[in-house]
């Protein structure tokens, strides 16, 4: 979403890659042939964004303070505090939804193919 507008010079642009691309692709990748299965359950969907929401809180606050946001969509000083909470609210819904959707294939994965053993 934000990394083809980051600007970056030299080794950047292959951690830039790397980061944004190639590791969530791998990730992905990796747990589909390998699992582990069964370990996504409804209940973890919502406390896998415990860190990132309150992450977003202080975000929030540091912000107050020092009158800078790390990414655009949290600058409340742009696009001020109701847009901004939208913003986060977005993001944690599209979490909920991509949550939603992994622990559905994992519950068919495990169904078809358990974890293997290593």
């Amino acid at each position: 979403m934000l990394a083809p507008d980051a600007q970056v010079e030299g080794v950047d642009v292959i951690v830039n890659a790397l980061k944004h691309y190639i590791v969530p692709a791998l990730t992905v990748i990796i747990w589909l042939f390998f699992g582990p299965r069964g370990q996504i359950t409804f209940a973890s969907i919502f406390t896998a964004l415990v860190v990132p929401i309150t992450w977003a809180l202080y975000t929030l606050i540091r912000g107050e303070f020092i009158a800078a946001y790390p990414y655009p969509f949290l600058n409340v000083i742009a696009y001020g505090l109701p847009t901004v909470l939208m913003n986060i609210a977005g993001v944690a819904a599209f979490g909920i939804l991509l949550g939603l959707i992994f622990w559905g294939i994992d519950r068919l994965l495990a169904r078809i193919r358990p974890s293997p053993a290593f």
